[in-house]
């Protein structure tokens, strides 16, 4: 995850610059991917810019927010059971290696911890 080299801000998305002070220097460092859902939704539909997930419909997509990080909200894809889906409810993700489902670029999982 980026946090400003200058002020120790945690940045998500990305950025060239830290938006709390203004520098252009960043150190990525290693968080553990473990939060609460801040958001959910569950898509009923393949959207056409996603027909790669059709065959996944209903799917559950996540924010969830990472307190090891400043409060971070990271998206991505719930698995496994998602009858316990709700606000608050403590997740851990799993960083994915780019594929056509996800249109070539890395992406998070998330599954509901007990």
């Amino acid at each position: 995850m980026p946090r400003c080299a200058s002020c120790d801000h945690w940045t998500w998305p990305a950025h060239f610059r830290c938006g709390q002070c203004g520098s252009w220097e960043f150190a990525w460092t290693p968080v553990t991917l473990e939060g609460a859902i801040f958001s959910w939704t569950r898509s009923w539909y393949a959207f056409d810019r996603v027909m790669e997930r059709k065959e996944d419909v209903p799917y559950v997509s996540l924010v969830v927010e990472l307190p090891q990080a400043g409060g971070a909200r990271v998206m991505g894809v719930l698995t496994g059971d998602d009858s316990r889906a709700a606000i608050g409810a403590k997740v851990r993700g799993t960083i994915l290696p780019p594929s056509p489902k996800t249109k070539h670029y890395p992406s998070v999982t998330w599954a509901i911890v007990s």
